[in-house]
Order: structure tokens, then sequence, then C-alpha cells
């Protein structure tokens, strides 16, 4: 892995170990207003969103409570650092049949221009509840 990536890797790892501690004590509006306040650096390639994808999973992989809201969090950070734009988007969809004690499911992502960057997994069937940033 290219030293570049590794320490995208690190920084994702320690802003994942982080994230869900900020979400709990300052909610998600808070957190929201903190991103939106990153200072970008030059913007970037759209390649390096794919970038954020691969460093998200691996940190992912080693932080079992990084479920899908921090993970969106610390991409639309990472992307909006780099000058990319960043929409965290919230979704609900039903339960499944069977599934009678989980009414309803929820699920977070993040969209830099046309492309889901973290989250893709089976997106589709939620319906967008809110959506904070710029896609």
């Amino acid at each position: 892995m290219p030293a570049e990536e590794r320490r995208l890797a690190l920084r994702a790892s320690a802003a994942l170990l982080v994230a869900p501690v900020m979400l709990s004590l300052f909610g998600i509006a808070r957190v929201r207003r903190a991103i939106d306040s990153t200072r970008s650096g030059p913007a970037q390639g759209f390649e390096f969103a794919g970038s954020v994808r691969r460093a998200i999973e691996r940190a992912g992989r080693t932080i079992p409570w990084a479920t899908c809201l921090p993970r969106a969090v610390v991409a639309a950070r990472l992307l909006r650092q780099a000058g990319l734009p960043a929409e965290i988007v919230i979704g609900v969809a039903p339960a499944a049949p069977g599934e009678a004690n989980t009414p309803i499911h929820a699920h977070a992502w993040v969209r830099s221009g046309d492309l889901v960057v973290v989250g893709d997994e089976d997106f589709q069937r939620y319906s967008a509840l809110a959506r904070f940033g710029a896609p």
C-alpha cells in the first residue's frame, strides 16, 4: 500500500475511534456543523474519493462499533478536507417480512458528486430522510 494511502487509513482509523463518541456527546446537528465548517485544501480529483472509500473500509474492519453513521461522518470530513463535495444522506426502510422486532431500518451513506463513497450496500432500498452537505 502506498504511503499516502497508509496515512489516509490511519487518519480514518483515528477519526472512526472518536466519531461515535462525538455523535453521542454532541449529536448529529453539531457534528454536521463541524463538517460544514471544515477548511478544504487544494481540490483533489474524484479518484481521491476511492482512496477515502478504501481507507474507511480498512479502518472499519478493525473498529467493529464503527457503524454506518460514524463512517459517513468520517468520510464526509475527509472528502471536505480534500476540497471535494460531500453529502451525508440518512435514510429509512421498512423491515423485511418476519422482522417483527424491528419495524424500520436506518442507514447513512455519503455521496460525492454522483459517487456513493461509503454506505453503498443496498442503499437504494432506503428513502432519504435527511441530507447534509453538498452532493
